[in-house]
């Protein structure tokens, strides 16, 4: 089932990115669009981009950061 707020947005403006659900959370594409891929401009004309704030909750699991080894924060004065 698609997220309201995509179904909202869909009948706005035609989408040109295909969805895939991720629950409660949103959405997120489900492959690179072949406009994007390609360099080109978006074909619905879109240029607005928002952000939310409910997508992570404070006892989310963490996601790798793809780093190597340890990795520490130094301070230099």
């Amino acid at each position: 089932m698609t997220p309201e707020y995509i179904q909202r947005a869909k009948a706005a403006m035609a989408d040109d990115i295909e969805w895939k659900a991720k629950g409660k959370k949103g959405a997120y594409p489900a492959k690179w669009p072949e406009w994007l891929v390609q360099g080109q401009p978006r074909p619905s004309g879109r240029i607005a981009f928002c952000t939310r704030k409910d997508v992570y909750e404070k006892d989310d699991a963490l996601l790798p950061s793809g780093l190597l080894g340890p990795v520490t924060i130094q301070v230099a004065e």
